[in-house]
């Protein structure tokens, strides 16, 4: 049995792929280049691109990470790290670098796509004609299977993704929805409702520092977000269709320069994960009715989860580590 090397530049690339390499054959787990923080028996963090480890076979999480494992003759497994959202509704976003089924360089190696859902294996499939399986989230498997158990008490958590600059549906929203945040804060604590506040990695740095301002506890793995918020408030983020595959509520907030005739899919504007909020004054409301979790809510969250995820049963990796032994045999 050959053995295949994991490499992950960055903590939420390696919260992806942590899953895939566990489900694997010991005997075919080669080196494992992670940030610190990621599974027990990993590497620690090395400094090197994925150019350097010298691996033949990689599994990778991100473009980025592929580009930089590109050539030498390697043969990658790329697995996706979003919900699989691409932007081909702009012909001047379509095809974007890093974004579901991208025409881009660094991707000639790759012999096998792990995919959150058909639809997206068929993207990857049509550009590459390599095998790509729909598997689901590897990463959600312990909550998927009921292994980490559910909040105990209400909690709304807010996360904004990172100011991307391919088009105005990637863009972060945060800047819009920054002043009704204290509002929305003191709200919570009148009600005895812990807020806690997170942000994608690329923009942790500066909304750390804000959610401390307002006195909110910082949480910067979303893996805790899951553990202990019972409500999720966020813009454009793959975030919202994990949170809501978990059936619990999301609250969706759109940006003035969200175009809504422009039609990519997904979040944008086919499969919304939960109820949207284009004003800042109707916030508060809106997080309140979805502590209250109506039935109406529920089946938005049901319908966004069934087109994002293949499934939902805990068993991601498994038919991930399937795949790669089949396809790399």
């Amino acid at each position: 049995m050959h053995v295949i090397d994991r490499y992950a530049s960055l903590q939420h690339y390696a919260d992806h792929t942590d899953a895939v390499w566990l489900a694997l054959p010991e005997d075919a787990r080669g080196a494992s280049w992670a940030p610190s923080r990621s599974i027990r028996g990993a590497e620690c963090w090395n400094p090197v691109t994925a150019a350097q480890t010298g691996a033949q076979r990689l599994l990778v999480a991100s473009w980025p990470d592929a580009v930089s494992a590109a050539g030498r003759g390697r043969d990658l497994v790329y697995l996706e790290h979003g919900a699989g959202q691409s932007y081909d509704g702009d012909p001047a976003m379509a095809g974007a670098a890093g974004w579901s089924g991208a025409r881009a360089r660094g991707l000639e190696g790759v012999r096998l796509f792990l995919c959150p859902n058909e639809t997206v294996a068929r993207r990857w499939r049509e550009l590459h004609d390599v095998p790509a399986v729909a598997v689901g989230c590897p990463k959600l498997d312990p909550w998927h299977a009921g292994a980490r158990p559910a909040p105990e008490r209400p909690a709304v958590a807010i996360t904004f993704h990172w100011d991307c600059p391919l088009g105005p549906e990637t863009r972060s929203a945060w800047s819009w929805w920054d002043r009704a945040l204290p509002e929305l804060v003191q709200w919570c604590r009148r009600q005895g409702v812990e807020v806690l506040g997170h942000g994608h990695p690329r923009l942790w740095s500066r909304i750390a520092r804000r959610w401390a301002s307002l006195g909110v506890e910082p949480v910067e793995r979303l893996a805790d977000v899951l553990d202990r918020a019972t409500v999720l408030v966020a813009d454009n983020t793959s975030a919202l269709y994990e949170f809501a595959s978990l059936d619990r509520p999301v609250v969706v907030l759109n940006a003035p320069w969200y175009r809504r005739d422009v039609e990519h899919g997904l979040r944008f504007w086919s499969h919304v994960p939960g109820d949207q909020v284009n004003h800042r004054g109707l916030l508060v409301p809106a997080v309140e009715q979805a502590l209250a979790d109506p039935g109406a809510t529920a089946e938005l969250r049901a319908a966004a989860t069934a087109a994002a995820y293949a499934a939902c049963d805990g068993q991601a990796a498994a038919r991930a580590a399937t795949a790669i032994l089949e396809a790399m045999p």
